[in-house]
């Protein structure tokens, strides 16, 4: 139990964490509304990789973002703004501000290094 006036952090292992249960319900409704179509029930799986803070604690925002966040992914993925030059755009630029492979890094300060103006 949380001392007086804390919150809890939210069981990021739990299985009903609320993270799934946000994914799961974005992918349910976006089969029951359309969003995605027939075939996607039997031939198709989704994947979501969902990270959570270690300083989570509110369940019912974890939940809503992460359902807000699968139904905006559903729609974008079968949306023509998933052409192959728009992933081409997103695919250079780091995704990740805690994890940039060292690849990711030199571009980013080779790029800028590159920009920057010649100092005597």
């Amino acid at each position: 139990m949380p001392a007086a006036g804390e919150k809890q952090a939210v069981d990021r292992l739990a299985p009903d964490h609320p993270a799934q249960l946000g994914v799961a319900r974005g992918i349910t409704e976006a089969l029951v509304e359309s969003d995605l179509p027939v075939e996607a029930e039997h031939d198709r799986v989704a994947i979501a990789a969902v990270w959570v803070s270690r300083d989570a604690n509110d369940a019912d925002a974890v939940y809503r973002n992460n359902h807000q966040a699968t139904r905006l992914a559903v729609r974008r993925a079968l949306s023509t703004e998933s052409e192959r030059g728009t992933l081409a755009r997103y695919a250079s630029r780091p995704l990740n501000s805690y994890c940039q492979p060292k690849d990711r890094r030199s571009q980013a300060s080779a790029s800028s290094s590159s920009s920057s103006p010649a100092r005597d």
